[in-house]
């Protein structure tokens, strides 16, 4: 028997997601339990997706609360993912798919899956609207449209990839096998010259105005910036070690990059290319990304089970919270993009 079952929240209520559990009982006896994310108050509220490997699963949470929402089965080995419109895309990097995830359906659920190549680990939206992704064992890049949900042909770019940045109309891809950075007309899907970086980069970012871009490059200890107007690297940037990730600020005037091997994340100073001092933040930083409003940094320490929150202006850690499935990965989002 299907029973209609309405929630609402009291006046003045805080702005956030609540959990709302639904007990199914027949002569006393529980038959079921559905959890549900309920949203209260102003529908702006911050979310973030967590990927965890442990158990193929992702986990949304309200940033404004701390608070962890009712986890949601993926594919194998979630790796990165990409807010668009009121879904999330999940790379399944040991599956082969790309998830499509509605956190806030009822029930909450990867609602299909897309095939693509071979380890999809990087994704990134387009200002068109289209989702651009790596598949890393296959040397090659696809995109999907998410008005229809389907993915193009692959691309071939050569060699184990990394990550993918844009900025303006051409895509940007970390080769790691080759130790660069390989950039791609949107337009025309044709490569250009490939600029070298240092060794085995992973993570690429764009600031904001298209200008420059950040490699992080593992086996280096570095970070390369390069000019997008002239194809050119400078000079690397010494950091901490393993640079896996970076982010970068709504302004454009910072950098933050998960140092993987010294357990803390290193600011770049965009207008002088210098690092400031390290930031401690917990064991195994691996992904982070910065609040839409320049406050708040988010860390994901693989090591420790957690997501960090970090003060952009004190660059001081704050409590974690804790994500006991192997977080790897985080996207952000706006509830007020779900329906």
């Amino acid at each position: 028997q299907r029973v209609a079952i309405a929630l609402s929240s009291a006046p003045g209520a805080a702005a956030h997601f609540y959990t709302a559990r639904v007990d199914a009982v027949a002569s006393g006896v529980r038959l079921e339990h559905i959890d549900e994310a309920v949203e209260a108050g102003n529908p702006n509220v911050p979310i973030a997706l967590v990927e965890n490997i442990y158990d193929n699963s992702v986990t949304p949470v309200d940033l404004a609360t701390g608070t962890l929402l009712p986890k949601i089965s993926v594919g194998t080995s979630p790796r990165d993912a990409v807010a668009s419109g009121d879904a999330f895309y999940v790379c399944d990097r040991d599956g082969g798919t790309i998830s499509v995830v509605y956190p806030w359906a009822v029930p909450a659920q990867a609602a299909r899956t897309i095939k693509v190549g071979g380890s999809p680990s990087s994704i990134i939206a387009a200002s068109d609207g289209m989702l651009w992704f790596v598949n890393g064992s296959d040397g090659t890049v696809q995109s999907i449209d998410p008005k229809t949900n389907v993915a193009s042909a692959p691309l071939s770019v050569g060699g184990s990839l990394g990550a993918v940045a844009i900025a303006g109309n051409t895509l940007y891809v970390t080769v790691t096998s080759q130790s660069e950075v390989v950039p791609i007309d949107l337009t025309t899907r044709s490569l250009g010259t490939p600029i070298a970086v240092g060794s085995e980069p992973e993570g690429i970012v764009a600031t904001p105005d298209g200008r420059r871009l950040y490699v992080a490059d593992r086996a280096s200890n570095d970070v390369t910036p390069i000019d997008v107007v002239s194809g050119e690297a400078l000079r690397p940037i010494p950091v901490g070690v393993a640079p896996v990730h970076l982010a970068v600020s709504p302004d454009g005037r910072t950098v933050y990059v998960a140092n993987y091997g010294t357990n803390a994340v290193t600011p770049i100073d965009v207008a002088t290319n210098k690092a400031g001092a390290a930031i401690r933040v917990g064991g195994e930083p691996y992904d982070l990304v910065v609040s839409t409003d320049g406050k708040t940094l988010w860390v994901v320490n693989h090591q420790d089970n957690d997501i960090v929150p970090v003060d952009t202006l004190t660059r001081r850690a704050g409590a974690p919270i804790a994500d006991p499935y192997g977080p790897y990965t985080l996207a952000l989002g706006l509830s007020a993009a779900l329906p």
